[in-house]
């Protein structure tokens, strides 16, 4: 067998061992203990790794799985990490826990893995001694890190110049369209109406 054309690394975070399914001149393989394939680049042959053949089918079951379940750990992990940023931090009535509001915006965002990850994350780094640097070390993709840091409001620049900058970023603009709702739902003051209004106005105007 050749280099393989794909090698999907199936171990999770709650997995022991190695296993990976490949795909090799047109064959599919469920491969186990095979410590050459965390660089596909270096392989150069199955040797005595041990394997079996798989259907097509099976494979793409497989990888679409483990796509689901790395989409899982991504999503439990955000909900650990804001679930840490904000203990102890509550909502404006002084009663609500924090938490109530990262966890209102996840179910206005959609189904979408990456905008559920950064809706649980969109207030860490703002709200808490997270660092972005926090957040790459625990994995998260960049995808996330990226919209995380553009959802966090530097004082020092002004709030129509960071609706500007999010406005033009796809996730970041959906979690921010669902943060100002969620936050509209909780008793926001009159200052808080117009701004979070000249902010809708402004992604309205802004397509």
């Amino acid at each position: 067998m050749n280099k393989p054309e794909i090698t999907i690394d199936l171990n999770l975070s709650n997995r022991d061992g190695k296993l990976f399914a490949v795909k090799s001149e047109g064959s599919y393989f469920l491969v186990l203990e095979a410590d050459t394939f965390h660089n596909a680049e270096t392989f150069l042959g199955m040797g005595s790794t041990e394997y079996v053949e798989i259907t097509e089918g099976a494979f793409n079951a497989l990888t679409n799985q483990h796509a689901l379940e790395s989409s899982l750990v991504m999503i439990d992990r955000a909900y650990q990490m804001a679930y840490r940023a904000h203990k102890g931090q509550f909502r404006r009535d002084g009663v609500t826990p924090y938490i109530r509001h990262p966890e209102d915006v996840v179910k206005r965002v959609g189904s979408d893995p990456i905008a559920i990850a950064v809706a649980w994350l969109h207030d860490v780094l703002e709200d808490s001694s997270f660092t972005l640097n926090d957040l790459l070390e625990r994995g998260f993709p960049p995808e996330v890190v990226e919209a995380v840091y553009i959802l966090t409001h530097d004082r020092a620049v002004k709030y129509e110049d960071y609706i500007a900058i999010i406005a033009k970023h796809l996730v970041a603009r959906k979690v921010k369209i669902a943060d100002i709702i969620s936050n509209l739902n909780d008793k926001p003051t009159d200052n808080q109406i117009e701004k979070y209004a000249r902010a809708l106005l402004y992604f309205s105007e802004n397509p």
